[in-house]
């Protein structure tokens, strides 16, 4: 069952039905094994594949809700969330910053900055090699904001 459910979600997003993949994720029940799976991919769902243009504030906070409400000792969450946080980052580009948070930091471009790094250096702290590690930190320097002193 839970697998036809993923299976469904594939076909839907392939066939251009992005909506009805994420509703099909959303019928895993809490109660399977699958449920938090099923959650991160629906995240991913909402996000992937997609230009910073077609992507809409509320698609990113709606994907933003779904990481919350997993527990934080998921270790897929610290990727989803620097996923939406770096995507909501490439949104500001073209659109305007709102005044609510996501994730706990600033919808702001150096808010976000701040929540990308950290969402970065987090994972370098659970990398499997030494390269990752530093390769995670050198993105984190990278998109950290610019401070004066």
């Amino acid at each position: 069952m839970i697998s036809a459910a993923f299976g469904l979600a594939r076909a839907l997003l392939a066939a251009g039905d992005r909506a009805g993949a994420v509703r099909t994720l959303d019928e895993v029940p809490a109660t399977s094994r699958h449920f938090t799976t099923a959650r991160l991919t629906s995240a991913v769902t909402l996000l992937s594949a997609r230009s910073r243009k077609e992507i809409t504030e509320e698609e990113i906070r709606d994907a933003a809700r779904r990481v919350e409400a997993l527990p934080p000792t998921e270790p897929r969450v610290l990727q989803i969330r620097a996923l939406v946080l770096g995507t909501a980052m490439d949104w500001l580009e073209n659109h305007e910053a709102s005044t609510n948070h996501i994730l706990g930091y600033p919808f702001t471009r150096h808010g976000l900055r701040l929540g990308v790094e950290a969402s970065l250096r987090s994972l370098a702290r659970v990398a499997p090699t030494q390269a990752h590690r530093y390769t995670l930190v050198d993105m984190a320097n990278r998109v950290r904001p610019t401070s004066t002193f």
